[in-house]
């Protein structure tokens, strides 16, 4: 028997994830899943190799609103 023990969504690629007690699916699959990037100002990407420190954010979701904390940093 598959037993699930937790159930996660990461909205921005390469940042801490969210905890969620039950998870919904559209077309794109598990809702909020990396469905955001921090880039650079020419547009590019910044990934965890590049950048470390990404997986120190902390990604919070309230009613269509994402904010984003980091350490150190004033809310």
């Amino acid at each position: 028997m598959i037993e699930v023990a937790e159930l996660n969504v990461y909205p921005v690629k390469g940042c801490r994830g969210i905890a969620l007690q039950s998870m919904k699916f559209d077309a794109r699959g598990p809702a909020l899943d990396r469905r955001f990037m921090i880039v650079r100002l020419s547009g590019e990407f910044i990934t965890q190799r590049q950048e470390p420190r990404l997986s120190l954010l902390r990604v919070v979701w309230r009613e269509n609103t994402l904010a984003l904390h980091a350490p150190g940093m004033p809310a």
